[in-house]
């Protein structure tokens, strides 16, 4: 998966910055599930925050695709869909090496969170 810094600015349409939208909400999703998961106890109001993240990103997309005229196209299950499948990706790439997927997920999570501010 390209790092989202090259995606973001890189074709000014509707259907990129929707995609960027999905894509925050979807390595906001995959770290909130990575830290609840992680067996430690400290980390309910992180993961709060972090869902609270990506259902805004989520939001953003569905406003983004119904101000467009889009939303027949980007429903609230075809970008669902979206964000799920590349959750499965970051999820994939940090089974397989989990540094370089670590860094790669920082930077985007930095990005998305430039987005939001």
């Amino acid at each position: 998966m390209k790092p989202l810094e090259h995606v973001f600015g890189a074709e000014d349409s509707v259907q990129n910055k929707i995609y960027v939208y999905n894509r925050c909400a979807a390595v906001y999703n995959t770290v909130a599930r990575r830290k609840r998961n992680s067996g430690r106890n400290d980390v309910a109001s992180l993961v709060k925050t972090l869902e609270d993240n990506s259902l805004r990103f989520f939001t953003k997309a569905l406003i983004a695709a119904e101000e467009a005229g889009m939303k027949d196209t980007y429903t609230v299950d075809a970008m669902g869909r979206e964000v799920m499948d590349i959750m499965k990706l970051y999820i994939a790439e940090t089974n397989n090496n989990y540094e370089a997927a670590s860094n790669a997920i920082e930077e985007d999570m930095l990005l998305c969170k430039s987005i939001l501010n």
